[in-house]
């Protein structure tokens, strides 16, 4: 195994459950063979970096069970609860305390204790390291602390990878000003390796290959990890802002189940679960349940009245299910 004689520094914004299986990652993967496919693995080498050039240089949390801590510890702290596969040696790198701002909603503050350790110098530490690349595993929704950290990117020259859903890869404006300094941007999001959304893919592009038109496709996640807790914020300020009543009752009902089987769990609906579906990737353990409807034009188009009970039953089978699992995961706490 060769390897480069320069390593890639990586700086860490969010010590979570992503965070945790990517730091088991570069332990486990660290003696991979380059000429040989490698299980749960891509690439062990991409453009002359082996995995083993990766190193953990910086990270930035809020958790005060992980503040402090070296790197390898906190990726074990609660409230993560990814699967131990490596054994992860003491790295030297203690867990900074970064800035808040919308990256801890008000059903996270149950979860999680802010840490009261004095706000690090952020531009200071990533030059003290040297890091080369500084990796954003914020929660769904942080959108003010994403762009914060996206600008001190900027202004320590680093370059940026951005694993959730906000838009700063996709926007014209950072990725003008990334290309000014010449730093490489990255994102947005990221999907688990075989997840809910590289699955519904797959079979969106296999019904396209045997000639089905879809004409509607959702998807429903169920697990994961305390986004879903800051989703059930960002979801209930998407309806006061559309002007509908909430839903306090059922609000609730999703909250407990969270609390007690860290599942997060939303309300049948169409565009809801839809705005709740582009939130929701790259969830630690995620399942997907995908509805497809769908009209075969081989040998003529079905009724509409016929795709359209079609529709109906699926969905209902759906919602069934749904409480199914509520249930089970309350019943599986000890919950009423």
């Amino acid at each position: 195994m060769e390897t480069s004689s320069q390593s890639v520094r990586v700086g860490i914004v969010g010590v979570g459950n992503c965070a945790s299986s990517f730091v088991q990652g570069l332990s486990y993967y660290r003696n991979a063979r380059t000429n040989e496919p490698v299980p749960g693995l891509m690439n062990s080498e991409l453009g002359g970096y082996h995995v083993s050039d990766v190193k953990i240089s910086a990270a930035f949390d809020i958790n005060a069970s992980k503040v402090g801590r070296d790197v390898a510890e906190a990726i074990f702290a609660a409230p993560n609860n990814t699967n131990r596969f490596a054994k992860v040696p003491p790295t030297g790198v203690r867990v900074h305390r970064g800035r808040t701002l919308d990256g801890l909603g008000r059903y996270l503050r149950g979860e999680i204790e802010e840490s009261s350790a004095p706000e690090a110098d952020f531009g200071e530490v990533l030059e003290a390291t040297g890091t080369n690349v500084l990796v954003s595993y914020l929660p769904v929704g942080a959108q003010r602390a994403t762009e914060w950290y996206a600008e001190r990117a900027l202004e320590a020259r680093c370059a940026f990878v951005n694993c959730i859903p906000v838009f700063i890869a996709s926007d014209e404006n950072w990725r003008r000003r990334f290309k000014e300094r010449g730093l490489p941007l990255l994102g947005d999001d990221i999907k688990s390796q075989v997840g809910a959304t590289i699955v519904h893919r797959v079979l969106a592009n296999l019904f396209r290959e045997r000639g089905v038109r879809l004409e509607r496709t959702y998807q429903l996640n169920f697990g994961g990890n305390t986004d879903f807790l800051n989703m059930l914020e960002r979801n209930e300020s998407t309806r006061h802002s559309a002007g509908r009543r909430g839903h306090p009752r059922r609000t609730e009902r999703f909250r407990a189940v969270a609390d007690r089987s860290q599942m997060g769990l939303y309300p049948h609906g169409g565009n809801r679960v839809r705005r709740c579906t582009a939130q929701s990737r790259a969830k630690t353990g995620s399942l997907g349940l995908t509805e497809l409807g769908r009209r075969g034009h081989r040998r003529g188009t079905l009724r509409k009245d016929r795709a359209r009970s079609q529709d109906c039953r699926a969905a209902d089978r759906s919602r069934q299910l749904f409480h199914e699992i509520a249930a089970a995961a309350v019943h599986r706490s000890g919950g009423a």
